[in-house]
């Protein structure tokens, strides 16, 4: 429009009508308004009609889907419709299969949590059993295979516990037994390792065996010769392994795997359960004989009270016994001649008297060496013989003939005597002697005096009975006999028969007074002439002055009558020297006896009271140190290693200041109160037989206070002070 015409309705219309082609530009976009129009139209028409046939098909399968939801709650299966298969049928189907598994999953879980609540009331019912019967084994073991039998609705049940017998054997011992039949088991008693409950107890594992033959009698276990389809055996362990019987169960159903954990863990409730009956019978045991040891002990306190009392008595005396032990063996080693000897024949020590007459000067010349280096080696034999007399008699005695050094020969009368310790083991021998070197010599001189007499005279050897043990040849040949037909004959059987009663008497009264006889006896010979001889008979008598027989010398006076009165002096000189050689040996032997039996009094007293003292201080509920006057420790009790907290005895025998250590001056432990100072053997301490505290330092270097008593006791020049300790 042209730019001087202002724009309205009628310039427009007269500005068409002069120009038509406005109106086609005018109402072209009517045109095409309505074209566009009637296009939609006929678009939105089909779209509508889809919509609809889309929604009737949805609502056709939201009407599915929602039975097939219906279907799911009520648990019904689908099926799967391939014409229909899509994602959401697809999804149906395995939340299908999912809410079964979670339903069987829910089931199943039901059905443990009801087992589990089984198991734990079973077990709390049997708690309460094993409660109420833990005084006694045997009825706990009745009730619980009561119980389990009923319980487990099986079978049998058999209940077995180890036992120990009459020889220390471990046994396997049935002590309840339950079954619905009643029958009971004929054996009851196995070994470890024995059938089946025998190998549960070696292996320490349970067995479990189904489907079970009807020849189950192969299979031998507790329970008989039946044929169940199950057996459950289960040891009765803790969870420590250690064993303390066995459960037997068997049943015509198979256990299910929570039955027989059950079963285990009913057992091993058991296990517990017997394991503290057994420890409260041992504890129970063990309180009472701590209360006995209480009560011996407060007994013992006031014993060992009562006797500290009379220990300084005792050991006034003890020190007077042995003072005169000393001046006794002083004296007796003057006397005799003694030595000791190991149980290997070795010498050990001796007295001066058996050094100076063997020619050494020291007991180390002869230490270590045997005694059968000494003696005769002729006779090598009699060590032998002493050691067999000392094993059954326990003394020997012998004359024995020893060398000394330069060669020169002795001749002891010796006594072996075995020296026992506490055990009454043979601890070493002593050997006893006295010199008989010259009354040997008398002995020989005599007897090279007889032998020559022998030679010329007639004469025989009888034994106390007057049985021929030796007859010479002369007395022999003036009977014609030979000395080998008359020996072992009764003397007798060569006298005239009235004269055989009064040689009876002759034997009897020379025996028994020890006199020599002498004058005419009439004898017979082989020719039964009578002939008449001059005989003297006297006793012959050992060492030990024991009679061993008769000689008898004799000569035919009829015929020999100088010969005869030289028999007869000689026989009065031979029955003065017999006579001094008995009275001799007689003094000697009693003499030697008398010195014996001293020595074995006073050894033996000294010995038991030693014992005594020693037996009473260890057993001794204090500490107790016993010092003598050199600062010697001579005795201390076990008790006095605990408390200085060591196991090893070196104190003994020690200076007092091992166990006592003398303290640096700066040491905060070097106080009067320690016992190391509170000591003073030279004098008297004014705390004697008065307690007070001290401290000590153990072996540890620890600090440990203490309660002491001091005793001081002095006798004569020996001192010692014993100390009684206890922990304050």
């Amino acid at each position: 429009m042209a730019a001087n015409h202002p724009l309205s309705l009628s310039a427009s219309v007269s500005y068409a009508n002069t120009h038509p082609v406005f109106y086609t530009i005018l109402f072209l976009p009517l045109v095409f308004g309505g074209i566009m129009g009637y296009l939609s139209g006929t678009i939105l028409q089909r779209s509508v009609k889809e919509n609809n046939t889309i929604k009737e098909e949805t609502n056709e399968r939201f009407q599915q889907i929602k039975e097939q939801i219906e279907m799911l709650k009520t648990g019904e299966s689908l099926q799967k419709d391939t014409a229909k298969d899509d994602e959401i049928t697809e999804s149906l189907l395995n939340l299908q299969n999912k809410i079964a598994e979670n339903r069987k999953e829910e089931e199943n879980r039901k059905e443990e949590d009801s087992r589990r609540t089984r198991s734990a009331e079973g077990l709390a019912h049997f708690g309460s059993i094993l409660r109420a019967y833990s005084h006694n084994t045997e009825e706990l073991a009745e009730k619980v295979t009561g119980e389990l039998v009923q319980y487990l609705d099986t079978r049998q049940a058999a209940f077995y516990i180890l036992e120990n017998n009459e020889d220390g054997e471990t046994k396997i011992v049935e002590i309840a037994n339950f079954a619905q039949s009643k029958k009971r088991m004929a054996k009851k008693v196995f070994d470890i390792g024995e059938n089946l409950v025998g190998a549960c107890v070696l292996e320490k594992q349970k067995t479990f065996l189904t489907d079970i033959s009807e020849d189950y009698t192969e299979i031998e276990s507790g329970l008989g010769a039946a044929a169940p389809r199950c057996l459950l055996i289960v040891p009765i362990k803790t969870q420590e392994d250690k064993i303390f019987g066995v459960l037997e169960l068997a049943s015509f159903t198979i256990y299910k795997p929570y039955q027989i954990s059950f079963v285990e863990q009913l057992a091993e409730s058991i296990a517990v359960t017997i394991s503290n009956m057994q420890s409260n019978k041992k504890t129970a045991r063990l309180l009472e004989e701590s209360r006995n040891q209480a009560a011996a002990l407060k007994k013992q306190e006031d014993e060992l009270r009562e006797t500290i009392v009379n220990m300084e008595h005792l050991q006034k005396v003890a020190d007077v016994q042995s003072s005169q032990f000393k001046a006794y063996q002083e004296a007796t080693n003057k006397a005799l001649i003694s030595a000791e000897i190991n149980p290997n024949g070795r010498l050990i020590s001796a007295n001066q008297r058996f050094l100076d007459m063997l020619e050494y000067k020291t007991n180390e010349d002869i230490a270590n060496k045997h005694i059968s280096e000494f003696s005769n080696p002729e006779d090598a034999l009699w060590f032998d013989r002493m050691m067999q007399s000392l094993d059954t008699e326990m003394h020997y005695e012998n004359l024995q003939q020893f060398i000394g050094k330069s060669g020169d020969r002795f001749w002891w009368e010796t006594s072996y005597i075995v020296m026992q310790d506490v055990q009454n083991k043979s601890e070493k021998i002593l050997l006893l002697a006295i010199d008989a070197t010259s009354l040997k010599n008398k002995n020989l001189q005599w007897k090279k005096l007889r032998d020559l007499q022998t030679e010329s005279l007639m004469q025989t050897e009888l034994n106390p009975s007057g049985t021929i043990l030796e007859i010479s040849p002369e007395l022999a040949k003036l009977l014609s006999y030979s000395p080998e037909e008359m020996v072992g004959n009764d003397f007798a059987d060569y006298l005239p028969e009235e004269d055989q009663e009064g040689w009876t008497r002759i034997l009897n009264n020379t025996q028994e007074s020890g006199q020599t006889f002498s004058g005419s006896i009439s004898v017979i010979d082989l020719n039964q002439n009578k002939l008449h001889i001059y005989a003297t008979l006297f006793e012959n008598k050992d060492f030990r002055n024991n009679a061993i027989g008769f000689t008898l010398i004799a000569n035919n006076y009829t015929q020999e009558y100088y010969a005869g009165q030289r028999i007869l002096e000689l026989e009065d000189a031979n029955k003065d020297l017999t006579s001094q050689i008995t009275a001799l040996k007689e003094r000697s032997e009693k003499r030697v006896e008398n010195t014996r039996e001293e020595m074995k009094e006073l050894y033996t007293e000294i010995e038991t009271q030693n014992i005594f003292y020693t037996r009473t201080l260890k057993q001794s509920a204090e500490a107790v140190i016993i010092i003598n006057q050199d600062n010697i420790i001579e005795f201390i009790n076990p008790k006095v290693l605990e408390i200085w907290d060591t196991s090893e005895d070196i104190f003994t025998g020690n200076s007092v200041e091992l166990l006592l250590p003398s303290l640096p001056e700066e040491s905060a432990y070097n106080t009067p109160d320690y016992l190391g100072n509170c000591l003073n053997i030279e004098e008297e301490t004014s705390e004697n037989n008065q307690r007070r505290q001290v401290h000590i330092i153990d072996r540890k270097e620890r600090a440990v206070t203490l309660s002491a008593l001091f005793v001081q006791v002095e006798l004569g020049l020996r001192k010692k002070t014993t100390l009684f300790l206890t922990l304050a």
